[in-house]
């Protein structure tokens, strides 16, 4: 369903090879943490793999978002300070 739904409404079409090389550039730039447990893995062998934010990503996208929420709160004042004045 993901696949074909991004071939559709996208035109994207991205290889098993590419996903895993870019998962691999951006472990080994650091911007991707792979967290996942080897040891505890299943018996079949099936293991999840967990990837987190590396420590400068996390930061830059906590920071973005702080920042947008800063600028939506800004906005809101604006908007309802307008919206007071026009209505009684």
């Amino acid at each position: 369903m993901g696949r074909r739904a991004s071939a559709i409404y996208f035109s994207l079409v991205v290889s098993e090879y590419d996903v895993i090389a870019a998962l691999r550039r951006a472990v080994n730039d650091g911007r991707i943490e792979n967290k996942s447990d080897t040891e505890s893995a299943p018996a079949d062998g099936a293991a999840k793999a967990e990837y987190v934010l590396g420590g400068e990503a996390k930061r830059i996208t906590i920071d973005r978002i702080e920042e947008g929420d800063r600028l939506e709160s800004g906005i809101r004042v604006s908007w309802l300070a307008k919206v007071n004045l026009l209505t009684p």
